[in-house]
């Protein structure tokens, strides 16, 4: 079997590790899995990982989080904000970020998939449920990520 992993160690900007680091720390010590998803793990592989040029450079980092209910997805969005994530005033699942290497501002989206979704893997967003996603291919791709 050909070895498929994208060597990316050294490669990042500490400031982003610092944010995965952070990121696993808080998803383990809940229990929740999480990968990492749009245009960021595009960039891990591609860009830090096989040297291409970056066409659109992007200061958000979007997580899908495997939770079964809204409580788990809460009990990670403010374990996030008691450590120094800011809550955005509009959207729900993203916070604010700034990161102690190079003081870079980061958007962080926390994207709930799993046993939250329906069953065509639609979730609604709280109060009002009248914002809904679909995150179909999240748990494939939590089941084959590296």
């Amino acid at each position: 079997m050909k070895n498929t992993f994208v060597n990316i160690i050294g490669k990042l900007p500490l400031g982003l590790v610092e944010i995965y680091v952070d990121i696993s720390k808080h998803a383990q010590a809940l229990d929740i899995d999480f990968l990492v998803i749009g245009a960021m793990a595009r960039d891990l592989v591609l860009v830090h990982g096989f040297g291409s040029k970056i066409e659109r450079g992007t200061k958000d980092i979007d997580f899908g989080i495997n939770v079964a209910s809204w409580d788990e997805f809460n009990a990670l969005k403010n374990c996030l904000l008691d450590a120094g994530y800011k809550a955005d005033a509009k959207i729900e699942h993203r916070l604010h970020y700034t990161e102690s290497n190079e003081g870079l501002d980061w958007e962080i989206d926390i994207i709930p998939f799993g046993e939250i979704a329906d069953n065509q893997n639609n979730i609604y967003w709280p109060p009002g449920q009248d914002l809904v996603m679909n995150v179909q291919g999240f748990l494939e791709a939590l089941s084959d990520a590296l």
